[in-house]
This record gives structure tokens, C-alpha cells and sequence, in this order.
């Protein structure tokens, strides 16, 4: 069954606390009044019976009825001894005849005796008469309700009106503070913090409020600190090191904690520095740990004003802070041995390059010289072969140089097309079908020339290698960008394509889709797109219609009219 709405219930109780106890004295009051009026009528007719008894005498007659309701006041009947009606004043007298026992007896003459029958209140006097022993009977309507019934009603009627005001206007004030609490509550799961009650009293509600206003300042205080935990966690960058993250990671502790000192100590764990104890008065410390895991990087210690509270929230965020810098802290070492590895890395490509690059400058060039001389057909192989190392040891020595960040273009403004065209003849395979549509009159590139033609090379080379026999597209095209005027060369070849999950895979280091296939190194993609994007422009896998793979690159351009 569904319940009433707590201010209906709370109306209803103070209206029925109000009317049930005036109710319940008003019904008093009218059966007292009733009891009252009855006793009175009975005394009064027995009083009057006498009278009509004393009175009377001679003959019993209709007269002497009548002359007896005139005295009296009221209806008159006279009876004989064996209770027949012999005389009655009017029509509305008694009938009924007298009880046993009401007529003269021997020890003298009865009090009269009532009776209460047919809505009328009668009283019996024995009489003596001619012809006689007689009785006398007058009667009266019973009384009706008392005449204090209407007021009584209609103070009844005030007094629920009244009730039910007051009772609404009660309720009301009562439910206020509950109302303003509802809603401030509602407000505060809404994201408002601000939401305060008013402190009106020092009774339960005015308690309840100032519990409530208490807890949404710790709440508040509370998120302002997760705030500045939050932005000074993102801001731990592990490229500065541990020893910067550390100092920031001390500032960001004060700042969100209130801390007076913070130390964070790196190590294994020191016996000496178990819980403490608090002592009211003095300044206190808290301790969380640095934990990766079951690991322990060491710990980190707060020092707080005796003022201060710290409950069992705050521990709970202090401990997440350590969490968090203990996994930035792992971050900042690994990233300084990856840097490390990196750069020993690039020094021995460096050292690489550098060391085979001589010796096979001097093999290609013996190697040439003898070929001129001899006509040996191996030294041409000799020579066609140490081409091909060089190119890979430049490449790598390329790789190095992208990763490391040193890499740097020489930015020049030229048009792609005759690129192109000087890429595709120095590859020395006129036989093969090649077409290049160069619709970008008008625009010119920006970007280092060597590396661009280095680019170019790299994708033909593609797709001399994987596309078959098949024609080979360039088409160059400029285009306006959101980003700006750009050039697209887009290169295409008609073999078997890539598959959808190798189109990300095919730009990375050292990967061939088709082992076995050609002589590549795996690193022209890689080192192409490093290049583009080193240059400003991008290098991606196009979507094609039909068969075949197409590759395409942007770079910033220029218009002919504005350079």
C-alpha cells in the first residue's frame, strides 16, 4: 500500500492530536447533559403526580382530568384499580396502565412511580376517589437533546478548522528545514560543493545542519586536494628525472595536503620509521608508502599542524598519491635507462656507419675502376652490391638520426614533378609502364629537395619490387588543407595490395609483408614516412579502387604567385 507523503502524515497527526481529546470531552459533556435533563424531568413529574394526587377527589372525570392538566401542565389519565383508562385530558395522555405495585397499599400512600414508554415520560400517584381507589398518571415527551448541542457542534465545527490550519501551518515549519536540507543535499550530489544550511537553532535540527555544512567542507577540502593531487600527478613528467619529479612531487604534497614538510625517502624501508603516535598539541606526522606492486621504492612522510584533522579519507588519498608517484618514480628510471640504450645505440650506429662507409666508398670506387679495365662482370656485381650496403647504412644511420631528434631539413621551394621523373629514370627501368600526372601547375614544395627525391625513390622502389608488371601511377596534385597549402603525390603500382591489418604494420622498422621477396631491408617505409614527417608533411597507405597498393605523402607547399 502506498504510503502518505510526510508532511500529509505529519498534518493529519497534529489535526488528530488537536480534535480527538475536544471530540471525546464534547461527547462526555452530552451524556452528562442527557443523564442531567433525564433526572430532572423524572423529579419534576413525580413532584407534579403528587400535586395532581392531592388535588384531585369527588367524582373521576374527563373534568377533573382536564382540571388536573391545567394545574399541572401536563397530559393527565386517570385509572381505576384494575388499570383501565377511566378519564384522559387529551388525546397525547398516557395509555399505558400503572406498574404493579404503584396503587395505595396498606402502610400509606407510595411515592409516585415513572415509567418511560412510547417516547413519553410518565408518573404513577394513587388516589382515592368515589368508586375509587384511582391513579393518576401525567406525562410529559421525554426531553430531547440537551439544548447545548448546537453550540457544541459548532465548536466542534471551529475547533477541526482550526485544527486542520494550524496543523498545515505547523507542518510546514516543521518540514522546512528538512526541505532545505533535501534540496541542499540534491545540490551537492549535483556537483555544487557550495551548498551550505542555515544554523537557525541548537536543537536536533539546527545540529543536523551544522553536521551537514561540517561534512560538505571536509568534502569540499577534500576534492580541492584529489584537484591539485590530480593536476600535479599529470604534470610529473618522467623526462625530468627522479630527482625534479621528487621536488615536485614535495611541493604538490604541501600544496594538496597542508602539509607543514614533506620528505620522500628512496630505499628499502627503515625500522625507524614505524607508525607514530599522536600527541594532542604537537605536530604530527603521516607516512604513506611508495609501492610498484610488491616492490617498495621507499616512502614518503608529511609532517601536520596540531590543528589539523586527518581521517581515514585523507590517509586513503595520501596513500593513492604514493601509488602514483612510486609508478612515476619507475617511469622516470626506466625512461633514463631507455635514453641511456638509445643513445648507446645511436653511437654505435653512428660508429657503424661511419667506419663502413669509408671502406665501401673505396670497394665501389676499386671496384669500378677495375670493371672499366677488366670487363669482369663480377666486379659489376661488386659494385651494384656495395651501392646496396651503402644505401642501408645510410638508412640507418637516417634511423638513428629520427630518433634522436637531430635530424634537420634544408628547406627548399621546387616543383615535385621533375622529381619524380629524375627518380623514376635513375632507376634505370624504362621497360617498366610508368605514367606521372603532374596536375599541380602553380604549386611548389616546401621541403628539404634530397630528402623528398630520397622519399620518391623509396616508393617506386616499392612498387617496382611488389607490384609485378604491372603500371606504375604517380599523380601529383595541390591542394588547400585545414592546415594550410599542401602538395600530394600519390604513387600506385597494380600487384596483389596490402591487406587491411598490415596497413600500419607496413610502416614499421625492418618488416616485410612477403619474406623472401626482393632484397629490402624492411627500413624504406620507415625511414620515408620518419622524413615526411620530419619535413612537416605526412606519409600514408591510400585507399585504391581495384587492385594494387597506393602510398601518399604530403608536404607544405607554396603557391608560384606567392613565392
Amino acid at each position: 500500500m502506498r504510503r502518505f507523503p510526510l508532511r500529509t502524515r505529519l498534518t493529519l497527526a497534529l489535526v488528530g492530536a488537536a480534535v480527538i481529546p475536544v471530540l471525546a470531552f464534547a461527547l462526555l459533556v452530552l451524556l452528562l447533559l442527557d443523564q442531567s435533563v433525564g433526572q430532572r424531568q423524572e423529579d419534576a413529574l413525580r413532584a407534579l403526580a403528587g400535586l395532581a394526587a392531592g388535588q384531585a377527589g369527588g367524582t373521576m372525570d374527563e373534568a377533573t382530568a382536564r382540571r388536573l392538566a391545567d394545574a399541572t401542565g401536563t397530559a393527565v389519565t386517570i385509572f381505576d384499580a384494575s388499570g383501565h383508562v377511566v378519564a384522559a385530558s387529551s388525546s397525547a395522555a398516557a395509555t399505558v396502565p400503572p406498574p404493579a405495585g404503584s396503587g395505595a397499599g396498606s402502610s400509606g400512600a407510595p411515592a409516585p412511580s415513572i415509567a418511560r414508554t412510547g417516547g413519553q415520560v410518565v408518573a404513577y400517584a394513587p388516589v382515592g376517589g368515589t368508586g375509587g381507589p384511582y391513579t393518576v398518571a401525567v406525562s410529559q415527551p421525554a426531553a430531547a437533546g440537551p439544548a447545548l448541542l448546537a453550540p457544541l457542534l459548532a465548536v466542534l465545527t471551529v475547533t477541526l478548522l482550526v485544527a486542520v490550519f494550524l496543523g498545515l501551518v505547523l507542518s510546514r515549519s516543521l518540514l522546512r528545514p528538512l526541505t532545505d536540507l533535501s534540496g541542499t543535499l540534491d545540490r551537492l550530489q549535483a556537483g555544487d560543493l557550495s551548498a551550505r544550511l542555515p544554523v537557525e537553532s541548537d536543537d536536533e535540527v539546527g545540529r543536523l545542519a551544522a553536521s551537514h555544512n561540517r561534512l560538505a567542507d571536509t568534502i569540499a577540502a577534500r576534492n580541492r586536494s584529489l584537484a591539485v593531487v590530480s593536476q600535479a600527478l599529470a604534470s610529473l613528467s618522467p623526462r625530468e628525472g627522479v630527482g625534479p619529479l621528487v621536488s615536485t612531487a614535495e611541493r604538490a604534497a604541501v600544496e594538496a595536503f597542508g602539509f607543514t614538510a614533506v620528505r620522500v625517502r628512496l630505499g628499502p624501508p627503515d625500522p625507524a620509521e614505524g607508525p607514530q603516535e599522536r600527541v594532542p598539541g604537537e605536530a604530527f606526522e603521516v607516512r604513506a608508502p611508495l609501492d610498484i606492486g610488491d616492490e617498495r621504492l621507499g616512502q614518503l612522510t608529511g609532517t601536520l599542524p596540531p590543528t589539523r584533522d586527518w581521517g581515514e579519507a585523507d590517509q586513503d588519498l595520501l596513500r593513492i598519491f604514493g601509488i602514483q608517484l612510486a609508478a612515476a618514480i619507475r617511469n622516470a628510471e626506466l625512461f633514463g635507462a631507455a635514453a641511456e640504450l638509445t643513445e648507446l645505440k645511436n653511437e654505435f650506429l653512428r660508429g657503424v656507419s661511419h667506419n663502413l662507409q669509408t671502406p665501401l666508398t673505396s670497394i665501389r670506387a676499386f671496384a669500378g675502376q677495375l670493371a672499366e679495365q677488366i670487363g669482369d662482370p663480377r666486379l659489376g656485381i661488386i659494385v651494384e652490391q656495395s651501392e646496396r650496403l651503402s644505401r642501408l647504412v645510410a638508412q640507418l644511420l637516417t634511423v638513428s638520426k629520427i630518433e634522436a631528434g637531430t635530424l634537420r631539413p634544408s628547406v627548399d621551394v621546387f616543383a615535385i614533378g621533375p622529381l619524380v621523373q629524375r627518380a623514376w629514370d635513375s632507376l634505370g627501368r624504362t621497360a617498366h609502364p610508368f605514367q606521372l600526372h603532374d596536375e599541380a601547375a602553380g604549386w611548389l614544395a616546401a621541403a628539404d629537395r634530397d630528402w623528398v627525391e630520397q622519399v620518391i625513390w623509396a616508393l617506386l622502389d616499392n612498387a617496382l619490387r611488389y607490384g609485378g608488371d604491372g603500371l606504375i601511377e604517380v599523380r601529383v596534385v595541390g591542394e588547400e588543407q585545414a592546415s594550410g597549402p599542401r602538395v600530394v603525390t600519390t604513387v600506385r603500382d597494380h600487384g596483389p595490395g596490402i591487406a587491411p591489418a598490415d596497413r600500419e604494420r607496413v610502416f614499421e622498422r625492418f618488416t616485410r609483408l612477403v619474406p623472401g621477396q626482393g632484397e629490402g631491408s624492411g627500413l624504406g617505409l620507415s625511414v620515408a614516412r620518419g622524413l615526411v614527417e620530419t619535413m612537416g608533411g605526412g606519409l600514408w597507405l591510400a585507399d585504391v579502387d581495384g587492385n594494387g597498393a597506393a602510398f601518399a605523402f604530403s608536404l607544405p607547399a607554396e603557391s608560384i604567385e606567392e613565392s
